[in-house]
């Protein structure tokens, strides 16, 4: 991003370094996390007993791992372009939501549970938030700022979807540790026939990895 905007001077020039990344990565992060919010249990179940009540709420925290991931890129856009100064009132505002939000969940008697859910609608606003300045930005419109912030959250909303139909399809009654086993590794199998083929079929289409070998091994030449 610096060097580029360093040698063109030209927000818009930037597009492509930041719109194919955060493409990307909007259909790598919640692959991942979606794999890890079916199966990352069963250690838990195994070495850790007493921390079973937590699975929820580790689960809840991969929404607001996914949001804050999706925001780097545009953060480092925005900070590249010199317009770093949004990302502190963005900040305070999500800290404040955060803080209240949360409270007002734990009162309700949602406890940590609660305060899990508050930081994944607090990243989700920030990342929106930061998506919309730095598509502003760099798309020249507001319309198409919106339009950029739908095509990053359109594979997010597909994996929740996945993820929803399967716990809705297999049964999820309670279990044993042992037998827990090839119920949450038929989830994550299932999860991952239906969403691996994605960031393929990006790649395929895109070249992103390659192209970005390419200017690596050019720059390093």
């Amino acid at each position: 991003f610096l060097r580029r905007y360093g040698e063109t001077r030209d927000r818009t020039a930037l597009r492509r370094q930041l719109e194919r990344p955060t493409a990307f990565l909007a259909l790598l992060v919640p692959l991942g996390l979606g794999l890890s919010y079916l199966v990352l249990h069963l250690p838990v179940l195994w070495l850790l007993p007493p921390f079973v009540p937590s699975i929820e709420i580790f689960r809840m925290l991969t929404v607001s791992v996914v949001f804050s991931c999706l925001a780097i890129l545009p953060g480092f856009y925005l900070m590249a372009i010199d317009r770093q100064n949004w990302l502190v009132p963005v900040g305070f505002a999500t800290v404040a939501f955060n803080y209240s939000f949360g409270h007002w969940l734990v009162e309700a008697g949602y406890g940590m549970l609660g305060v899990a859910m508050a930081m994944g609608a607090g990243s989700f606003f920030y990342c929106t938030t930061i998506l919309f300045f730095s598509g502003w930005w760099s798309l020249g419109s507001v319309a198409r700022s919106l339009w950029w912030i739908a095509q990053t959250y359109a594979p997010v909303g597909y994996f929740a979807a996945v993820i929803v139909f399967i716990r809705w399809w297999i049964p999820q009654t309670p279990l044993g540790a042992w037998e827990e086993v090839p119920r949450s590794l038929t989830e994550g199998a299932l999860f991952l026939a239906v969403g691996a083929p994605l960031p393929l079929l990006f790649e395929r289409r895109l070249r992103f990895l390659q192209s970005l070998r390419e200017e690596r091994a050019r720059g390093s030449g």
